[in-house]
Order: C-alpha cells, then structure tokens, then sequence
C-alpha cells in the first residue's frame, strides 16, 4: 500500500492551480493507492470537492495524528532538524507498505513539527538540494526512486 501525506496552504487552494495538478499527477505515476490531504487553509469544503480529481482514495485530515493507518512513516525533508538522523533518499531501503509524508511548499515540515503536541515517529528521508524544493519535487524523486529500486529488487 503506497499512500502520501502533503499540507494544502491556503495559497494554492485553487483547484486549477499548478500544484494540484502536480499531486495528481504525481498519484498517476507513481501508483499512490491514498492520499491524506492535511488542510492548513480553513477550506475544506473545497479541497473535499478537489478529491474527486485524484486517481485513488482521498481524505483531507487536520494533522497527522489523525492518521491511523498502521504503515510506518516516511517524513521527506530538504533540511532534516538537528535532532533527527536523516537518511539519504537515495540510500533508502523503501517499504513495500509505507505512508510518505511531505510538507508544505512554504515551511516543509517545520511546521508540522512545531505544531504537533505528540512526537512524529518514523523514519526521515533527506533529499540533497542546493536550494529550496517544492514539496511535489521532492515527492517525485523519492518515489521515483522507490519505483526504480523496488523494481530491481
């Protein structure tokens, strides 16, 4: 089961906008079975309607203890805090069943670091760049690389 996790900010929230269609995109690819949504724009009426548009199941959440799945973790990050040991996407040993989860474009996960009042457990992976990625991007060379790795295995 391959499922994602990203953070809807409230300036990308039209349905025609760019980065929607690059989530969907991104869960034809890459053969996402869910999707969890976490709303950070007070409008969840729209993103539910949105969900229609998505090729696999759908939920919009308010965090992500609200996510009960029993897939381990996989938090995706370009700056992994000092407290964390972070692993090299590349040097990642993907699951089979597993719930990656991304930020949002302007804070990453900092922010739901910071918001969570129960630890985030599970396994952090590192993407290297010179300069900031958009969540999407960076959904889309980790899974890109499970897809590769898990295929040759």
């Amino acid at each position: 089961m391959l499922e994602i996790c990203f953070y809807a900010e409230k300036r990308s929230l039209d349905p025609d906008a760019l980065s929607f269609h690059r989530w969907r995109t991104i869960c034809t690819a890459f053969g996402v079975d869910r999707c969890f949504i976490i709303d950070k724009t007070g409008m969840r009426e729209h993103l539910i309607r949105w969900l229609d548009n998505l090729p696999c199941e759908a939920f919009v959440v308010d965090d992500f203890n609200e996510i009960d799945n029993g897939n381990p973790r996989v938090f995706v990050e370009k700056d992994v805090p000092l407290n964390r040991t972070a692993i090299p996407y590349d040097e990642f040993d993907h699951p089979a069943d597993v719930m990656y989860c991304f930020g949002g474009d302007s804070c990453g996960l900092q922010q739901a670091w910071h918001e969570q009042e129960t630890e985030l457990s599970g396994s952090f992976v590192e993407v290297p760049s010179d300069d900031s990625l958009w969540a999407d991007q960076a959904a889309a060379i980790v899974l890109a690389h499970r897809k590769v790795t898990r295929a040759n295995s």
